[in-house]
């Protein structure tokens, strides 16, 4: 598993707090699991972040220099039939694994298909982050079901051409801006 988050900020009533630009995050890479930001003014804030890359940004070999570049860029292709391109710029998220006893494999890959852009922003605005005058270090917990990829609202098949089916993207894009995430405090 390996997916990139973009825009992680605290939304405050007065200012937004930008803890992160861009975020890359490996699961065989326990040192990407976290995020660590400096003082935050007290306040009470929620939490937000956009899942992939804006199409804005999303852009061939914008990110050359970053770790994530060579694993997760997706390749500009032009289509021999219609002449568009599929893909180019990075891949959002790539899930990859095996069922029925380790022996069917699957890879589910999101990104810019056919151009289009299928991030999207996630926000927590019902849990409050509250600073005041704390000295304490203030842990959270950003989740992601991966099964809720495939089972809510749209129950996606792990069939192939995951990466250049525009239905399934947009399916697996309204999973995730239902479920798939979820945040807690780890002080809980």
């Amino acid at each position: 598993l390996k997916y990139i988050l973009t825009d992680i900020k605290l939304n405050g009533e007065n200012k937004d707090i930008m803890i992160k630009d861009i975020h890359f995050v490996d699961f065989n890479d326990p040192s990407t699991m976290f995020i660590e930001s400096d003082v935050i003014e007290n306040g009470s804030y929620t939490l937000s972040f956009r899942f992939g890359l804006h199409a804005d940004i999303n852009i061939a070999d914008n990110y050359a220099n970053e770790s994530f570049h060579a694993s997760m860029d997706w390749p500009p292709m032009i289509d021999p039939n219609t002449g568009m391109e599929m893909g180019g710029g990075y891949h959002y998220m790539k899930l990859e694994g095996a069922y029925n006893n380790d022996s069917t494999f699957y890879n589910t890959h999101t990104g810019p298909t056919m151009g289009m852009d299928h991030s999207f922003e996630v926000e927590f605005d019902m849990l409050n982050i509250n600073i005041e005058n704390s000295t304490e270090n203030l842990e959270y917990s950003i989740q992601m079901n991966v099964n809720n990829w495939y089972e809510n609202p749209n129950t996606v098949n792990l069939a192939p051409m995951i990466m250049m089916d525009m239905q399934k993207q947009m399916q697996l894009m309204n999973n995730g801006m239902t479920d798939v995430f979820s945040f807690q405090s780890m002080l809980d």
